[in-house]
C-alpha cells in the first residue's frame, strides 16, 4: 500500500511506496536506468530505497540500489549502489 504522511514532530512528508525503477542523469533518453528484478553482470536488483537518513540529517538526497549475487543462492542483499544529489526520474510500482 502506498501512503504519504506527515510525522507530528517533522515536516518532512514520508512516501511509503515502492520503487521500481530509477533514471539516473539530466538527459532522459541517456540516463543510466535501473530496474528491480534486472539482472547485470553479476547481479541482480533486488531493491531502490530513498535514504532519508541522510536526506534529514545531510541534506543529501541519496537513492540507494540493493543486489544479490548471481548464481550464488546464499548470497546476502546488499547495496550495490548509491547516487547522491543527482538528477533523477523516479518510478513506484503500481500497487
Amino acid at each position: 500500500m502506498t501512503s504519504i504522511t506527515e510525522d507530528e514532530d517533522s515536516p518532512v512528508l514520508n512516501y511509503t511506496g515502492r520503487i521500481r525503477s530509477i533514471r539516473i542523469g539530466s538527459d532522459y533518453k541517456d540516463a543510466m536506468v535501473f530496474t528491480v528484478g534486472n539482472r547485470h553482470v553479476r547481479v541482480t536488483i533486488t531493491k531502490i530505497a530513498e535514504d532519508n537518513h541522510d536526506r534529514l540529517v545531510y541534506g543529501v538526497k541519496r537513492y540507494n540500489v540493493f543486489a544479490k549475487r548471481n548464481n550464488d543462492a546464499d548470497s546476502l542483499e546488499q547495496i550495490w549502489k548509491s547516487m547522491d544529489n543527482m538528477p533523477c526520474v523516479v518510478e513506484y510500482f503500481d500497487e
